[in-house]
């Protein structure tokens, strides 16, 4: 067996069941029911690897980003901070899920609750305006920026910038990205890599274009993540701004460290395919910290 079949063996392994599928569902039911009956809800859209088809068993990560009217983020004629209006979904949450094996807390852009089987980041936001992006026109929305203040953003542009990239090289982004984050969560303590800033960055960059096979496109992953230092990355959309890479500084030198290393091997990796399976396998091994297939 090659390391072309080992790599679809491991795709195979990761993929999402059913059952995460239903899990995530369910608890998306949930906290819409939930929130609907606080806020002047608009619409929930789902985003993030699981709409994207990205995520993996295991690690069912979901972005839901709640629509809320203007009025709700207005105190007077003025907005509320984004602190403010995260802190009122943390206790509306809180008051759901009494649970303690269910942890809901406030992160950076979003109330993060995780479950027993899934986790789902609830993201704020509030109707901007219409921008002409790509020749289409498209709803732009403000959601916390990380500092009380909002951002603009756009997931279904964003959504759409990486389908398009995906469907240039057949397929091979979703599942790329889907093999970044298994490497991800081998680690004891996962590297702090996020999943958009990587999939923005392989749609812009083009890794995955062309005769290429994963290791390959993995290998230009780790190259240009090294290169790049783990920084952010500017929106290749021209929405967000900077779309960074990790959340703190020590994040970003510690994702920076590992995507070096795991670079090195898996240039190594991609050479010996020529001359040891064998010797591929093992540095690919390496670059999985053992969890790829024998």
């Amino acid at each position: 067996m090659g390391v072309p079949d080992r790599f679809q063996r491991l795709l195979a392994r990761i993929q999402p069941t059913d059952t995460d599928h239903r899990a995530v569902k369910r608890h998306l039911d949930a906290i819409a029911s939930r929130l609907n009956k606080s806020f002047t809800v608009k619409n929930f859209l789902v985003t993030g690897s699981y709409e994207r088809g990205s995520s993996i068993h295991g690690h069912s990560d979901t972005d839901l980003f709640v629509v809320i009217a203007r009025e709700d983020v207005l105190w007077g004629r003025r907005h509320m901070t984004s602190h403010t209006i995260l802190e009122q979904f943390r206790q509306d949450l809180m008051g759901r899920y009494t649970d303690p094996a269910t942890l809901v807390r406030k992160d950076v852009h979003c109330i993060t609750i995780t479950f027993r089987d899934a986790k789902v980041d609830v993201v704020p936001a509030y109707f901007s305006r219409f921008a002409v992006l790509g020749g289409k026109n498209w709803p732009l929305f403000m959601m916390p920026d990380g500092y009380g203040g909002w951002k603009e953003t756009s997931p279904s542009r964003h959504n759409a910038y990486i389908s398009e990239a995906d469907k240039r090289c057949g397929g091979k982004l979703k599942y790329t990205a889907q093999l970044i984050k298994h490497w991800r969560y081998t680690r004891t303590v996962p590297v702090p890599v996020s999943s958009f800033h990587t999939e923005l960055l392989m749609a812009s960059g083009g890794h995955c274009d062309g005769v290429k096979g994963y290791a390959t496109c993995l290998r230009d992953v780790f190259r240009d993540l090294a290169a790049r230092g783990c920084r952010g990355l500017q929106d290749p959309v021209g929405i967000s701004g900077v779309i960074q890479c990790s959340r703190t500084e020590p994040q970003r030198s510690s994702a920076w460290n590992t995507a070096a290393y795991s670079r090195d091997h898996a240039v190594s990796a991609v050479a010996a395919e020529y001359t040891s399976i064998p010797e591929a396998v093992r540095q690919w091994k390496i670059v999985f910290n053992q969890d790829f297939p024998a």
